[in-house]
């Protein structure tokens, strides 16, 4: 698979040539994202949000992603500060969290609006887009990019 802009016959982007999402694996990004305690996935948000934003030209997503980021770097600087002084991680969350909780979800949804408004043939479940957000998205931009692929033609040195 190419990274070229190709063309999706089955309800893609609206016009001829777009930009092919990304295209890591989505089990590889739970594994990342469990792997780093959440951080991958703010991530990859933030990636996802980016290619909306290359092909639409705007994104909502991506401004929030990168707000999640940030509050997820100082949530985990503030627990090795505390680690750090008196050993042990906080017992409860802290005002961070719950603000960082409350970006997420509203990351996720405005994301799931512009994935389902650039690709017109996607319908994404809101139960599934709360649990798993960018998990849950990127399987179904892998299955947008194999489709697109496996519908685009062969350029002449691709054919033998």
């Amino acid at each position: 698979m190419s990274d070229q802009a190709i063309s999706p016959q089955d309800g893609g982007a609206e016009t001829d040539i777009y930009l092919p999402p990304p295209q890591l694996h989505w089990f590889l990004v739970l594994l990342f994202g469990c792997m780093t305690e959440s951080l991958f996935y703010y991530v990859w948000m933030f990636v996802q949000a980016r290619w909306v934003k290359k092909v639409t030209g705007k994104s909502l997503a991506w401004g929030w992603s990168v707000v999640c980021i940030a509050l997820s770097a100082l949530t985990l600087l503030r627990d090795i500060n505390h680690y750090v002084q008196l050993g042990h991680l906080p017992a409860r969350a802290g005002y961070f969290d719950g603000v960082l909780a409350g970006i997420y979800i509203v990351t996720v949804f405005a994301l799931q609006q512009e994935l389902e408004e650039t690709i017109p043939s996607l319908q994404l479940s809101g139960i599934m887009t709360f649990f798993f957000g960018p998990v849950y998205f990127q399987y179904h931009l892998q299955k947008v990019r194999l489709s697109a692929v496996a519908a685009a033609p062969l350029s002449p040195t691709e054919g033998s």
